[in-house]
């Protein structure tokens, strides 16, 4: 999906589930009150990447690293590379599974990489 972001007119880029690579999710919760009332911005901690192969990649190992553990599919709603592409995880209607008491009133939104904190103190 491709359409105008902001108001700078750069085009926003979705990646969706099935040009990724998704998993079948082993099951859904959707959110109780569409559409969400907050945004939880977050980051994978784990390897960056700056391509749609090597994007698609670390969601893909995301994902496998979550539903081979304790999810039902990969926790975040959405997940942002580093070629500037949005990844399609969980969507817009779906529980995720990133801050247990805010869940089922929000989307996670996660960077792919680790944080990097700067600091001149």
């Amino acid at each position: 999906m491709m359409g105008r972001g902001g108001t700078s007119g750069t085009p926003f880029h979705l990646v969706s589930r099935s040009t990724w690579g998704a998993r079948v999710p082993k099951g859904t919760t959707p959110l109780p009150h569409p559409p969400a009332t907050y945004v939880v911005i977050i980051h994978t901690a784990s390897y960056a990447c700056d391509t749609e192969a090597s994007c698609s990649a670390e969601v893909r190992e995301i994902q496998k690293m979550h539903m081979d553990g304790t999810f039902l599919d990969i926790a975040y709603n959405f997940l942002v590379g580093g070629d500037g592409q949005t990844y399609e995880g969980r969507g817009w209607e779906l529980t995720g599974a990133f801050a247990t008491e805010v869940n089922n009133k929000s989307l996670g939104i996660a960077f792919i990489g680790k944080a990097l904190i700067i600091s001149n103190l």
